[in-house]
């Protein structure tokens, strides 16, 4: 286990230190982390509906705490990499409690620090390698019976991502034998309860929890996901509130793209965790194969898909792919004489992982031969410009990240509102100075294409108090030519 966790934090450092990136949700996370410390979770003053708090919190008052000296990327990478390195080790060793061989095992758990989607979340900053290892260290507690361990991680994956409700149901569906044969022999007189109809441990991987367990299990979760619930009813009325509520009516159909994106993450390893649920049984069979099969059934359905999201289900994938192995294993070592059994072992741990690490190793590749963001590359350029200066474009909060500066965003024009006359408003009652305009948005070319030449443009306006000429001065360009951001200066002036 420990082997496994410096194996994940070496190769993860490396991806972090040569291969770092910011996402427009990283941003959002790092914009976060800056002010909870000191205004709480509030983006440009307001509070933030969408993300939950934890890992925002988290590398944010590390940062805090150290006095900023090493930046809150460098905490976010941090975080990362010790949460995924911290979820493979877990996974490992919750299948090995679950009784799976150590070598297959260990190759069921490579995928979380060499699988493509755990190179790309790692190299950014994102919520999902945190929740990974939440969701691993509440199976790894179950698969030790420490149910009221396990509860606490639970609430602390409810203050990273929303999933974790979707496995509520299974732990009370895995434990419904029990839990009715304690309620019917608390209903019945003590000698007239008829046959013990829970679950015998023979027939099952880990045998069900009792009304106890169960209980403690929840009693933990309620513990550390209530903070968060009391602060939503304080400030919306209800517990559990975020935007994402909007986006539940918004379908569409992702099965081909998720289903090749998992075949590139685990490789064998995903077939296997399909006979892993198969050869399961009771408890952890509802609780793998029920929160997996369901929370891949959300996202093959949500309004959009992306490959991150494969990263969360990875901890019961792990568990379920290493008693798929160990299966192939037993089974192909029975037709073999005895002095093969290493040989073959070796090899099928070796078909499980070279296909994950080929496609990991690709992905790093092409992350290497990808051209910069033109963005980013205009962020010192955005950062020279004059304090009171404001900036206006496509997405303000893009802006105001690589800027500093105040931002106002094109998108909020009426439809049929004149350009010229929208930027004119800005400049008086905003301060816009500066356009940034792009060719890769189409808000920016449907409103604004005659930005797109580069060169110097001037229009007449009647605005608020007389006739004014606007004036566009190219001011920077920046990109590789496919994807190009131009910066302009706006100057306004009277007409007689």
């Amino acid at each position: 286990m420990a082997l496994i966790f410096l194996c994940g934090a070496l190769v993860l450092g490396i991806t972090c230190l040569f291969f770092p990136t910011v996402t427009y949700d990283g941003l959002l996370y790092l914009e976060l982390a800056k002010n909870i410390p000191g205004d709480g979770f509030v983006i440009l003053g307001y509070p933030h509906q969408k993300f939950l708090p934890l890992y925002p919190a988290i590398f944010g008052y590390l940062d805090y705490i150290t006095g900023g000296s090493l930046g809150l990327q460098t905490w976010a990478y941090a975080v990362n990499v010790a949460g995924l390195s911290l979820a493979s080790s877990l996974a490992y060793a919750a299948s090995r409690s679950l009784g799976a061989s150590r070598v297959m095992a260990a190759a069921a758990a490579a995928p979380l620090i060499i699988g493509f989607v755990a190179l790309d979340q790692c190299r950014d900053v994102s919520v999902m390698p945190l929740y990974t290892c939440l969701v691993a260290a509440v199976f790894f507690f179950l698969a030790r019976r420490l149910t009221f361990v396990a509860g606490l991680f639970m609430g602390l994956a409810a203050t990273t991502r929303y999933e974790i409700y979707l496995f509520i149901p299974f732990l009370f569906i895995a434990n419904s034998r029990p839990l009715f044969h304690a309620a019917r022999a608390f209903l019945q007189d003590k000698d007239k309860t008829g046959p013990d109809i829970s679950i015998p441990e023979s027939e099952q991987d880990g045998p069900a929890m009792g009304p106890s367990e169960l209980a403690l299990t929840m009693a933990g979760f309620i513990i550390t996901a209530s903070p968060w619930w009391i602060r939503n009813l304080l400030a919306y009325d209800h517990a559990i509130h975020t935007k994402y509520f909007t986006e539940i009516f918004y379908l569409k159909f992702h099965l081909a793209p998720m289903a090749w994106d998992l075949i590139k993450y685990g490789g064998l390893g995903v077939i296997a965790a399909l006979a892993g649920i198969i050869l399961l049984k009771g408890a952890w069979r509802i609780y793998l194969g029920g929160y997996v099969l369901l929370y891949l059934g959300v996202h093959v359905f949500w309004w959009w898909y992306d490959s991150r999201f494969i990263l969360a289900a990875a901890p019961p994938l792990t568990i379920l792919a290493a008693k798929g192995l160990d299966a192939a294993l037993k089974w192909t070592a029975a037709k073999l004489p005895a002095s093969n059994q290493g040989a073959l072992k070796a090899a099928l741990a070796s078909l499980a992982l070279f296909p994950v690490a080929l496609w990991g190793g690709s992905y790093l590749h092409a992350a290497a031969k990808a051209p910069a963001d033109p963005l980013k590359m205009a962020e010192p350029t955005l950062r020279s410009l004059p304090p009171d200066a404001a900036l206006m474009g496509g997405n303000f909060f893009l802006l105001y990240a690589y800027s500093g500066h105040m931002a106002y965003t094109w998108e909020e024009m009426p439809e049929g509102h004149d350009p010229h006359r929208f930027v004119l408003d800005r400049y008086e009652s905003g301060k816009v100075r500066f356009l940034v305009w792009s060719n890769y948005n189409p808000n920016d070319s449907r409103d604004f294409g005659f930005l797109a030449d580069g060169l110097p443009h001037k229009a007449h306006v009647n605005g608020p108090g007389g006739f004014f000429i606007v004036y566009y001065f190219p001011y920077s360009e920046h990109g590789d030519g496919a994807r190009i951001v131009r910066v302009y200066e706006v100057k306004v002036k009277k007409e007689n």
